[in-house]
C-alpha cells in the first residue's frame, strides 16, 4: 500500500532529521528547537522566537537563516502527495502574511488541536 509505505518513510526521515512536531523539553518549559544551528553553533528556541514575532520583533539574522535551513531540510524530505484524514481546516493562500496565518490559527485553533492544510505557495 503506497500510504503505508510513505508512512514508513516519513518516520524514518522524522527519527533521522528529529521530528518537527514533537517538543524536546527546556529546563524551564516544552520548546519546539532547531538544535545545533550551523548559523549560531547553539540550539534555537522557535517558542521564544514565536513570541518575539508577535511582538513585532525582527529575529536576528542568523536565527533566521538556521530556521530556514532547517525548513528547507524538512520540506526536502516530504513526499509530494501526502494522505490526511479528517477533520482537517483548509486554509487558503496566505501570501507569506504572518498576522495573517497568526488570525488563522486563533480562530480555528492552535496546532496541534486543530490540523490545517494550506493551500498556495505561503511565500510570495
Amino acid at each position: 500500500d503506497v500510504y503505508k509505505r510513505q508512512r514508513l518513510e516519513r518516520r524514518e526521515r522524522e527519527e533521522k532529521l528529529g521530528n518537527p512536531k514533537k517538543k524536546k523539553k527546556d529546563s524551564a518549559a516544552k520548546a519546539y528547537r532547531v538544535s545545533s544551528s550551523p548559523f549560531t553553533g547553539a540550539d534555537i528556541n522557535l517558542d521564544e522566537c514565536l513570541e518575539s514575532l508577535q511582538r513585532c520583533k525582527v529575529l536576528p539574522l542568523p536565527q533566521f537563516k538556521a530556521i530556514c535551513q532547517r525548513v528547507k531540510e524538512i520540506v526536502m524530505e516530504e513526499p509530494t502527495v501526502v494522505p490526511l484524514t479528517t477533520p482537517l481546516t483548509v486554509a487558503g493562500d496566505i501570501h507569506g502574511q504572518f498576522h495573517d496565518m497568526e488570525y488563522l490559527l486563533k480562530l480555528g485553533g492552535k496546532i496541534p488541536n486543530t490540523k490545517y492544510l494550506f493551500l498556495g505557495d505561503y511565500v510570495d
